[in-house]
């Protein structure tokens, strides 16, 4: 067999040049390649985008597939707001909508993977590897998040004592991005969580910690950790329910709203640390909500030792507008009353304020003092469940009398509960028996919102208010019990009509009948 000759070697110096030129113009027919099919891409992307607006633009379209990407971003930003009363509403819509609205069509996919709106909302409650919450968290890009962390169908316990501490170590590391954080835990797992938010906070607006203890005595003397590393300067919303912070190292001095609720009155919650805590926030604070917190301080319920205990904390609070004291004994009523100096207070919420077992307040003492709830501003009071056991002598009743005295230029009144009646009764004068020179109380009222009494107590209300050349009431609405069994449709001027009242026209009346 004969050997295979060899190529020859190139070794001419035109061939070696005319080589050259052809790796060159390879190379530019290969970019040139490249560059058509990028192109060609880009124009088959184009025809599927035309295609797809030329088919929502048909008259057999829909017409929600036939708005703008603009208008999809805000409908899908306005579902994320959730009106309805209910926490839990508001979580589950939040969850499932960003699922939702981008399984719908590629149109809407491609609308909510570019909205980081829909992805900045937090749940904690998917559980390990917690592989939703890291996509969530990578969609919502640079925003602000609100976290949530529920623990209370989780028993105590060391598994979930370490499953909460992997829960706390996937959002730790985004601090510096917390708009709000809510974690809802027993008292064992939210200590733990405090001390592990020791990192600074600068967009964090809302703080809630809602803890409780499984026994009495396993209630912890003082928490204090240093939370946030003091460095929290967006922080405008704070509730704590059942647990009690050192204030000295929580500095909230931007806050706007507090709610403290079913703070341990043996741990820190006394008039010195509150006072601190309040003067903290005076600049900013406009609402405070304190519900079954007692502060009072140790000693009988006498008005003049409260008065003398008190006075050396008291708050000058110049921007509140709203107070709300809930679920607490009359001493405690009458210890924060004299502690808050309030001159802008517009409204006062007063639910569920009990007698005690204690000794018996004397509210009449508080106008014989020198000191007077500063009220004279106040414009809304709104009252629930007072007691009003002993009837016009009862302490509810005293109560009200107490702040209505105090505030001449209430416009609006919202009562309801078991105290609604009693109060709408002793709102109502008896004309005979009035004395020449004596004021009916809240003179000043326009508006009145009334729930749980009869339609005669309301009636009897209404037409003293006229009878005597009070009209400065203009509204009356609520609902009424239905001794005369309306119907529950019937309202306004159809319910006057039905309860056999002479209609004013003066007086706009919207009653609701229910059982």
């Amino acid at each position: 067999m004969a050997d295979t000759p060899m190529p020859s070697s190139i070794t001419s110096t035109s061939s070696i040049d005319e080589v050259k030129d052809i790796d060159d113009n390879l190379k530019q027919v290969e970019k040139d390649i490249l560059r058509l099919e990028k192109k060609l891409a880009a124009l088959k992307d184009k025809a599927v985008r035309l295609r797809d607006r030329r088919r929502s633009l048909t008259v057999t379209a829909p017409w929600i597939t036939r708005l703008p990407p603009d208008i999809l971003a805000q409908i899908f930003i306005r579902g994320t707001k959730s009106h309805s009363s209910s926490t839990t509403d508001v979580q589950q819509c939040r969850v499932f909508l960003p699922i939702s609205v981008s399984q719908v069509s590629k149109q809407w996919r491609k609308v909510a993977l570019q909205l980081p709106q829909l992805w900045n909302y937090i749940d904690m409650s998917e559980g390990r590897p917690y592989n939703r919450t890291y996509v969530w968290l990578k969609r919502s890009r640079n925003l602000p998040l609100d976290i949530s962390i529920d623990y209370r169908n989780e028993p105590d316990s060391t598994y979930y004592q370490r499953n909460f501490l992997v829960t706390l170590n996937v959002v730790i590391p985004y601090i510096y991005r917390w708009g709000s954080i809510r974690v809802i835990a027993p008292e064992s797992l939210l200590e733990t969580a405090l001390h592990v938010f020791s990192a600074p906070a600068p967009m964090l607006h809302t703080l809630v910690l809602k803890g409780w203890s499984r026994a009495e005595d396993d209630r912890s003397e003082q928490w204090a950790p240093t939370i946030f590393h003091r460095n929290t300067p967006a922080l405008k919303n704070v509730h704590l329910h059942g647990i009690a912070l050192k204030w000295e190292s929580c500095v909230f001095s931007e806050m706007r709203d507090c709610t403290l609720s079913w703070i341990p009155a043996d741990t820190v919650y006394k008039i010195p640390e509150l006072a601190h805590l309040l003067r903290l926030a005076s600049p900013c604070l406009q609402r405070l909500s304190i519900i079954a917190s007692p502060a009072r301080p140790r000693g009988d319920g006498d008005v003049n030792n409260i008065l003398r205990r008190v006075l050396p904390y008291q708050v000058s609070l110049p921007r509140m507008q709203e107070l709300r004291l809930e679920s607490l004994d009359l001493i405690d009523v009458q210890t924060l009353f004299p502690l808050f100096q309030t001159p802008s207070l517009r409204k006062l919420i007063l639910t569920k304020i009990v007698r005690g077992s204690g000794k018996t307040s004397d509210l009449a003492a508080w106008r014989a003092t020198d000191w007077r709830p500063d009220l004279d501003y106040l414009e809304h009071l709104e009252c629930t469940d007072l007691d009003v056991e002993g009837g016009r002598n009862g302490a509810g009743l005293k109560l009200f009398e107490a702040v209505a005295r105090s505030a001449p230029n209430i416009r609006r009144l919202s009562i309801r509960g078991a105290s609604a009646s009693a109060i709408l009764e002793f709102l109502t004068p008896e004309l005979l028996l009035m004395l020449p020179d004596e004021d009916i109380l809240l003179p000043n009222l326009e508006r009145l919102e009334v729930h749980d009494t009869s339609a005669e107590t309301v009636r009897a209300f209404v037409e003293s208010r006229t009878s005597n050349g009070h009209t400065k009431l203009r509204e009356v609405t609520g609902s009424i019990q239905n001794e005369k069994k309306m119907k529950r449709s019937a309202s306004g001027r159809e319910a006057v009509q039905q309860l056999g009242w002479e209609h004013n026209d003066a007086i706009h009346v919207a009653l609701r009948p229910v059982k």
